[in-house]
């Protein structure tokens, strides 16, 4: 899934991959999901939701109602979020272990 990326500089020399939790997403509401984001934004945290199924309902499904307002949640400019994979947001903490002029990844 995709990753609200928050600047967090202290931790990314400490910041092991493997050591990543994700936040189950399936099943959740809207309103469960943005709570959860808010939290992670107030706390300056990251945030990942990881999920299985995309579809209309079920145990381990997200539905693609809640999918498009966390999308058009996390592209709000005004929110001051980043939302990509995690592959592409490890590559922004590699290269800024590395350097500290690294770009935040594309879009």
């Amino acid at each position: 899934m995709n990753l609200v990326q928050l600047s967090v500089p202290s931790l990314l020399p400490r910041l092991g991959f493997a050591q990543l939790n994700s936040t189950g997403c399936h099943a959740l509401s809207w309103p469960e999901m943005r709570e959860k984001i808010e939290v992670a934004a107030s706390d300056a945290r990251w945030l990942i939701f990881a999920g299985h199924e995309i579809g209309p309902g079920g145990g381990q499904t997200t539905s693609d109602e809640t999918l498009t307002q966390l999308a058009d949640f996390v592209s709000d400019p005004q929110k001051g979020l980043h939302c990509d994979s995690v592959t592409n947001i490890a590559r922004y903490v590699a290269g800024r272990r590395g350097s500290s002029e690294s770009q935040r990844p594309s879009r």
